[in-house]
């Protein structure tokens, strides 16, 4: 697994921990449906620091990318918190 993390601030108390179990469900959905060796997780700012922005990709089979969506049934558009 490799982490980058960049935020511009420190996002508030309830922000992280919103973010944590996002990230705790992202990771255990990729360890246990994508049959992949690999995750990336990166962990940024975005609209000048207002929005903290997760993604984790990993290189497994699958995904919920438009060409997918008959096949799976994962998330098929971003979740935002502002």
């Amino acid at each position: 697994m490799s982490l980058t993390y960049s935020p511009a601030s420190r996002p508030s108390p309830a922000i992280e921990a919103i973010a944590y179990f996002c990230t705790a469900e992202l990771l255990n959905n990729a360890a246990k449906h994508s049959g992949g060796t690999r995750i990336t997780m990166k962990v940024a700012t975005a609209g000048i620091g207002k929005q903290l922005v997760l993604s984790v990709l990993d290189d497994g089979i699958g995904g919920s990318g438009p060409g997918n969506r008959k096949r799976h049934r994962g998330t098929q558009s971003p979740c935002h918190e502002r």
